[in-house]
């Protein structure tokens, strides 16, 4: 990382601090990485593109994808840079800025830039994630039926049958396992609140889905998306993680700053997902107990 801006502004130990408070910020919240590949490619402005035809078992030589930058700006007046020796609005302020970021990053992954919330800029790149992974899934979704009138507890079943159905399609196209499951909120709240045989459905789901089931705020309402991890056919380029730097001095004696990163993602074999419909929860307006964390890192509620 550079620190030729950061000059005239904190001294190392504090700019250390500001980039902890970032970096604690964004790993718990980040979702895509915790399923794919992430790989670091620095000092580029693009990564391979890696179109592959799976018929030939070939991919295209030179075609890239420029990476995407991602930004959340933030203001300081000027006693909040000069009289703060210790920066500490500033770590705040980052470590919020960082947040967002780090939601855009999953929902430009999943969804697209079109989709990202207000207040992210992509400063460079976004030819690049105009579509996200749910827009190149291939085939239909799989409708998870609904429960019982009345027993919003039994809904496991239906949630154990499409994401089985979901694994025999993928299985049938040559996808291989770990399997990964990407759901909302509400999804995912399901699967934590109904039972089969007693037992919590997604007790039963970890032990097909042992690549992870995860919740995020970057999933579309009431969807959730099953992916195959083997042999690596989805990878996250990092050119720059979540950095903090001074922008530029504003009038009335204000500093802007800005959180950014720079990432793309290389979706190699659009066969490797499958979209699952939770749309019986539009009536029932959502069930469940609420989503927590595993330990493990297994499941995640971001």
């Amino acid at each position: 990382m550079s620190a030729t801006n950061r000059a005239g502004f904190w001294n190392d130990k504090v700019w250390a601090a500001i980039d902890s408070a970032v970096s604690g910020t964004v790993g718990p919240i980040r979702v895509a990485r915790k399923v794919f590949q992430t790989t670091e490619l620095t000092g580029a402005t693009s990564v391979p593109a890696d179109i592959f035809d799976p018929a030939n078992m070939t991919i295209q030589e030179g075609i890239t994808k420029p990476y995407v930058e991602l930004a959340r700006r933030f203001t300081l007046t000027n006693g909040q840079v000069r009289d703060d020796p210790n920066g500490t609005t500033a770590t705040t302020l980052a470590a919020l800025a960082a947040r967002t970021v780090a939601l855009a990053e999953d929902i430009t992954i999943l969804r697209g830039i079109g989709n990202l919330p207000t207040g992210i800029d992509v400063e460079s790149g976004g030819a690049g994630a105009n579509e996200g992974i749910l827009d190149l899934v291939q085939g239909d979704p799989i409708d998870v039926n609904a429960p019982a009138a009345g027993s919003p507890l039994t809904s496991g079943g239906g949630i154990l049958a499409a994401v089985t159905n979901g694994i025999a399609r993928l299985t049938g196209k040559g996808q291989t396992q770990a399997w990964a499951l990407i759901a909302d909120t509400e999804s995912f709240a399901a699967m934590w609140g109904s039972l089969i045989n007693g037992a919590p459905t997604y007790n039963l789901l970890t032990q097909l889905v042992t690549g992870g089931i995860y919740s995020t705020a970057a999933m579309p309402r009431h969807t959730a998306l099953l992916a195959a991890t083997g042999g690596n056919p989805t990878t996250i380029y990092l050119g720059t993680d979540a950095t903090t730097e001074p922008t530029a001095r504003e009038g009335q004696g204000r500093f802007s700053f800005r959180v950014f990163e720079r990432v793309q993602f290389v979706v190699r074999d659009r066969r490797a997902f499958v979209r699952l419909n939770f749309s019986y929860l539009n009536t029932q307006g959502g069930q469940g107990t609420k989503p927590v964390s595993s330990a493990r890192g297994e499941a995640r509620s971001a």
